[in-house]
C-alpha cells in the first residue's frame, strides 16, 4: 500500500488548493514544503515590527465584479471557503503611463474604455468591437486557435501602437513568462482577471488567505510538512514510484503533483535516471522574467507625496521593453504598488500601511556574478535607481523613505527554488497540466496559470482531474 494518496510537492497558492481539494473527497494528501512557512513566492514576514509581503501586489478577478463563473468564486466555492471569510478591499484606480500618455482604470471597465477611445482615432467603439469579436472567453483559452498566436500581431490588427502597449503593459507585468509577448490566450486570461473583473487586495493581506487555506488543510485532515525539500522523484515503467526528501526518507503515492515549476521537476527526474519514454526529450527552458523590488517604508502616507493611485504601470522612454534587462535591472519600465491606496472599511489602511513597493525586471545570472560585498552595494544603488525613476514620474518619495527592503532575482531563486528566479516560470506551459509520467501532474506557473487566483485555480483544475480519474 502507497503512504498517500497524492504527494503534492510545494505549499504555495496551487499546492494549497489542491490539497485541500483531494483532502476533501477523502484523499491521504501530503502537502511537502522546503521553507518553514507555507505561501511560495506569496508569503509575508515580519522584520522589525513590520509586515512585509512578497509576491502579492494586488488579487485579479474581483469577485463583486464577475459573475458565478469567475475563476475567483469558483475557487471559493469548490474549497469550500464562504466568500464572507475574506472581506476585499477594491482598488481605488490605477493607471498606465507610457509614451507620454496615459489611461487610468479602475474596476469599471467604461473607464478604461474610454481612456482607451481617447487615445484612438476611431474612439471607443474599436474596443468594444474588439470584447465582441477577438477577445476569448474563458471557456474557449486553451481551445481556440487564435490563442496560439502572438498577443502583439492580434492587437495590432485592432489598435494603433500607443493603444496597444497601453493594453499590453499591465498584462505582461501581471503574468507573460515570456519577452515582449505572449500568447492571445494568455492575454485574454489576464485582460479578463485585471480589466473586466478587476483588481482588490485582502482586507487582512495574503496572511489572511494563508490562514484561511491551512485551516481548510487542518480540517479536511491533509498533512503539512514544512521544512522539508525533495530532493528526488524516482520512477519506473513510465510512474512516480517515491519521493525522496533531503533527509533520506522516502514517501509513495498513487499521484504527484509538483508545484515547483517544470524545469525544476524535470531536474529532480533527471537526478534519479528515470525510465525515458520512447520520444527524447529535452530540459524545458527556464523563463527569462524575474524582479527587482523595493519595498520603502515611509513616514508618511503615500497620499501626501501625490500617490493617489493603487497601481501605475509605467514605462519611460522609446527604448523600454518588457525584456531581461542587460545590467542588473531596467527600472525604465516597472510597477509602483500602494497597499494602502485600496478601499478598505473606515479606520483601516490595510496590512501594509505607509509603504510603496516600486517593481522592476532584473536579471538573474548578472546578480549571481557579484561577490556578497557587491550583492549589498548594488542592492542599494538598485533601490536609488528605483526612487530615481519614480522621481522622474512626479513621485519623489526619497525625503520620506525611513526604511526600504530590496528583492533580487536571486532571492525569488532562493526561497522558490525557481531556476532563475523566474517568477512566471517556463516560456513552455503544461496547459493541461500532464507529463510524461503517467501519474505525475503539474499545477501552478507552468501550467499557464499566474497570480494568487490563476495558481489556486490551477491546484483546483488539476486535483479535479486526478478526481475524475480514479472514478472512472
Amino acid at each position: 500500500m502507497k503512504d498517500f494518496d497524492v504527494i503534492v510537492i510545494g505549499a504555495g497558492m496551487a499546492g494549497l488548493a489542491a490539497a485541500v481539494r483531494l483532502a476533501q473527497f477523502g484523499k491521504r494528501v501530503a502537502l511537502i514544503e522546503q521553507q518553514e512557512h507555507p505561501g511560495g513566492l506569496n508569503t509575508f514576514y515580519v522584520r522589525d515590527g513590520r509586515i512585509i509581503e512578497t509576491g502579492l501586489h494586488a488579487l485579479t478577478n474581483y469577485p463583486a465584479n464577475a459573475d458565478g463563473k469567475s475563476p475567483f468564486r469558483r475557487i471559493l466555492r469548490q474549497l469550500r471557503i464562504p466568500e464572507s471569510t475574506l472581506p476585499l478591499a477594491s482598488q481605488s484606480g490605477s493607471l498606465v503611463l507610457y509614451g507620454g500618455r496615459q489611461a487610468e482604470f479602475g474596476n469599471d471597465w467604461p473607464i478604461f474604455a474610454e481612456a482607451l477611445g481617447r487615445l484612438a482615432p476611431t474612439g471607443s467603439s474599436r474596443v468594444e468591437q474588439f470584447l465582441k469579436s477577438a477577445l476569448l472567453p474563458y471557456e474557449r483559452i486553451l481551445e481556440d486557435p487564435l490563442g496560439r498566436h502572438s498577443a502583439r500581431s492580434v492587437l495590432s490588427h485592432w489598435f494603433t501602437p500607443p493603444e496597444r502597449e497601453i493594453l499590453l503593459l499591465p498584462v505582461m507585468a501581471f503574468g507573460s513568462p515570456t519577452e515582449e509577448d505572449l500568447s492571445f490566450g494568455q492575454f485574454s486570461m489576464i485582460f479578463r482577471a485585471i480589466f473586466l473583473e478587476g483588481l482588490c487586495r485582502p482586507v487582512g493581506g495574503i496572511a489572511e488567505i494563508l490562514n484561511i487555506l491551512q485551516t481548510r488543510l487542518k480540517e479536511e485532515g491533509a498533512h503539512l510538512r514544512l521544512g522539508s525539500r525533495v530532493c528526488g522523484i524516482r520512477c519506473a515503467s513510465g510512474r512516480v514510484e517515491e519521493i525522496v526528501l533531503n533527509n533520506g526518507e522516502k514517501l509513495s503515492a498513487e499521484a504527484v503533483i509538483s508545484t515547483a515549476g517544470w524545469p525544476e521537476t524535470w531536474q529532480l527526474l533527471e537526478g534519479n535516471s528515470p525510465q525515458r519514454p520512447a520520444k527524447p526529450l529535452r530540459l524545458p527552458p527556464p523563463g527569462p522574467i524575474s524582479f527587482v523590488e523595493v519595498i520603502a517604508f515611509l513616514d508618511q502616507a503615500p497620499k501626501s507625496l501625490g500617490l493617489t493611485h493603487s497601481l501605475v504601470f509605467y514605462a519611460q522612454g522609446e527604448e523600454a521593453a518588457f525584456r531581461r534587462p542587460t545590467g542588473l535591472l531596467a527600472p525604465e519600465l516597472g510597477v509602483i504598488c500602494v497597499p494602502e491606496n485600496f478601499q478598505y472599511p473606515t479606520g483601516q489602511a490595510g496590512s501594509m500601511p505607509r509603504v510603496v513597493r516600486l517593481t522592476c525586471l532584473g536579471n538573474y545570472r548578472e546578480w549571481a556574478k557579484l561577490s556578497p560585498a557587491e550583492y549589498t552595494t548594488e542592492k542599494h544603488r538598485a533601490a536609488e535607481r528605483m526612487f530615481q525613476a519614480a522621481a522622474r514620474l512626479g513621485w519623489d518619495i526619497r525625503s520620506a523613505v525611513v526604511d526600504y527592503e530590496v528583492t533580487t532575482p536571486l532571492t525569488i531563486a532562493r526561497y522558490t527554488g525557481r531556476c532563475e528566479g523566474a517568477v512566471y516560470g517556463s516560456p513552455e506551459k503544461l496547459w493541461s497540466g500532464r507529463t510524461f509520467l503517467k501519474n505525475l501532474w503539474v499545477a501552478g506557473t507552468d501550467q499557464g496559470f499566474v497570480g494568487v487566483i490563476g495558481a489556486s485555480l490551477s491546484g483546483v483544475l488539476v486535483a479535479n482531474q486526478i478526481l475524475r480519474e480514479d472514478n472512472r
